[in-house]
């Protein structure tokens, strides 16, 4: 079967957050929930997603956003 890897990154971060493993019995869709909004100091936390073993003949991409998921 194939499958791709996707990383919760907070946004100018390497470090992954979350991992999520995606496949066609997932429709190849994951939402992250039950983050954090905001830094202990109020600053608003912007998060990006990055594509780690994407399988040969498969095109990755994000869509939404932070709001509407």
């Amino acid at each position: 079967k194939a499958s791709a890897k996707v990383e919760l990154r907070k946004e100018g971060s390497n470090n992954a957050l979350q991992t999520q493993e995606l496949n066609a019995a997932g429709s190849w869709k994951h939402t992250f929930t039950g983050l954090d909004k905001y830094e202990n100091n109020g600053t608003p936390i912007k998060y990006t997603v990055v594509e780690k073993d994407v399988p040969q003949g498969y095109t990755a991409s994000v869509s939404g956003t932070m709001a509407s998921g």
